[in-house]
């Protein structure tokens, strides 16, 4: 589906169409498409519109993304479509993302060995000036984070993990760097969130090209009566630029079918705030049996309560939420048999016929 989509974006740019190019491709990458062709190809367009902010920002999730998917002719090519050093900028901002994503893309280049490491002077430069005022940038954390995977390479471990110490001062859950530290330097809460995430093999769901859903945990994990309160934490990790307001909903459900849904509440304020790598968790406090009792007439069966996550542009993932154990009925007693003194008993009209349409 992604690539047959990706082509069409290929088609329109080929025939002069950027900006419908620019819309589908937007869209696509908002469904999971691969990063680093969305981006590539989003550059290209922005690079032909003449905006040269934007081909910045189109380039960035390639720094984004820690998986290592792009190839190194991809990383490449990303390095020759960046914006020129004497390129204008809005704001002094835009050509701190710039030096820092050339610089990146060394570095990606660098760890699967297509080049040697760039010197650390240009990051650390980098890192002093993000500081400034006027120079602020939401995802600065990013440059601590990159100049410890260069100081890896480099093979000098201890100026290593104070960057990704200086990376949690500004971002205290991020993963990205939490990862890369040995355990014995990891906190009990980074400890506790990385061996959550590490019993997964793969997120659950892309929730949205800038969120994926990592896992639920339910303390208490099985839910044993009607009125038990139970804390639910979604536990998200943003992995771009939160440039639009997005409220995730999952359905809840058990082996007879649909309960409830929920959407957790966060305000808007705070996801603009969300940065990359960053581990969110968002936790609510419910009484799920009653949620289910309110909405579809029933407590759930005993087992698996499973939740999907749904939403316009989210493609549907299913991933186990809790378990429900109540205790069974009390056995109904059965009424005495009638005996000769008793009245027969009266005929009673048959039940209505029920016709299958």
């Amino acid at each position: 589906f992604h690539e047959k989509r990706i082509q069409d974006c290929q088609a329109l740019v080929s025939g002069g169409h950027y900006r419908k190019a620019e819309s589908l491709l937007n869209s696509i990458a908002a469904k999971g498409a691969p990063v680093a062709q969305c981006a590539l190809l989003l550059a290209q367009i922005q690079r032909q519109l003449g905006r040269q902010d934007e081909i910045t920002r189109a380039l960035l999730p390639l720094a984004y993304d820690d998986e290592g998917l792009a190839t190194a002719s991809q990383l490449q090519r990303a390095r020759q479509l960046l914006p020129r050093k004497n390129a204008s900028y809005r704001s002094a901002s835009f050509s701190l993302r710039t030096a820092f994503l050339e610089q990146a893309l060394h570095i990606r280049l660098a760890e699967i060995g297509a080049t040697p490491p760039p010197d650390p002077a240009h990051l650390k430069l980098l890192e002093e000036q993000s500081l400034e005022r006027d120079k602020r940038w939401l995802q600065r954390h990013l440059i601590p984070l990159y100049l410890g995977r260069l100081y890896l390479l480099l093979k000098d471990n201890e100026k290593a993990y104070a960057a990704f110490h200086r990376c949690l001062d500004e971002c205290p859950t991020n993963l990205f760097a939490i990862r890369r530290l040995p355990s014995h330097l990891r906190t009990q809460q980074q400890a506790a969130l990385l061996d959550l995430i590490e019993r997964r093999r793969a997120p659950v769901a892309r929730l949205s090209n800038a969120l994926l859903l990592m896992g639920l945990r339910a303390e208490p994990a099985k839910v044993q009566a009607l009125h038990e309160q139970q804390s639910l934490t979604y536990l998200l990790l943003c992995t771009n630029d939160m440039n639009g307001l997005y409220q995730p909903s999952f359905l809840y459900s058990d082996k007879i079918g649909t309960l409830f849904r929920d959407t957790p509440a966060v305000q808007s304020s705070q996801i603009l705030t969300w940065r990359v790598g960053e581990l969110i968790e968002i936790t609510r406090e419910w009484q799920p049996l009653l949620n289910s009792l309110g909405t579809v007439r029933r407590t759930p069966a005993n087992g698996l309560i499973i939740a999907t996550t749904i939403g316009k542009n989210t493609p549907r993932a299913q991933t186990a939420a809790f378990t429900v154990e109540l205790p069974d009925a009390a056995p109904e007693e059965k009424p005495e048999q009638p005996t000769i003194t008793d009245p027969p008993p009266q005929p009673q009209s048959p039940a209505p016929e029920i016709l299958d349409d």
